[in-house]
């Protein structure tokens, strides 16, 4: 059940080039602040479906960095709905779910000398097969006018659409 998972993670202790990294944090989820609750509605609306107060594995802080990154997915994702609300509700419940022991483990924390706070630097998630494949085929044909490429192209990275599958 629900109950016997919990968080991985809760707010960011360390920022490098590339992201920002999120504290170990290894309880229950909280409760969302009046701050974050907009932004959790906007994106993540699902999570309100529960009665009661919204509990999360995301502070306020995680929240506008995914903010951030569903607007950037939006922007090349916007002409397959079906596409970008698959991916939102991935984001959604991957940054925030409350039972996150159930697909995400940590498998590395670091310390930031400067700041003495832990950061995970590593995970590995774990998603079924089912969930990736639809996600996959509901993404593949989305083609992006301003930049002449498949979305793929972009979500893909170094592989690009043509070399891309559900689990790259």
């Amino acid at each position: 059940t629900a109950e016997d998972y919990h968080c991985v993670w809760y707010g960011q202790c360390n920022e490098s080039v590339v992201s920002k990294q999120n504290c170990p944090y290894n309880g229950t989820a909280k409760v969302v602040d009046v701050e974050g609750q907009p932004l959790l509605k906007k994106w993540c609306p699902h999570f309100f479906e529960v009665p009661g107060p919204v509990k999360t594995c995301c502070d306020t802080n995680q929240l506008k960095t995914m903010d951030t990154s569903i607007k950037l997915a939006a922007a090349f994702l916007q002409r397959c709905p079906s596409c970008l609300q698959n991916l939102i509700k991935h984001i959604c419940d991957f940054t925030c779910g409350a039972d996150q022991t159930r697909f995400v483990e940590v498998k590395e924390i670091k310390l930031n000398e400067a700041t003495g706070k832990e950061y995970i630097n590593e995970i590995d998630v774990y998603i079924g097969d089912a969930y990736l494949n639809g996600t996959y085929d509901s993404c593949k044909q989305v083609f992006v006018p301003s930049t002449g490429q498949l979305a793929l192209d972009m979500m893909c990275g170094d592989w690009g659409a043509s070399r891309c599958s559900p689990k790259k």
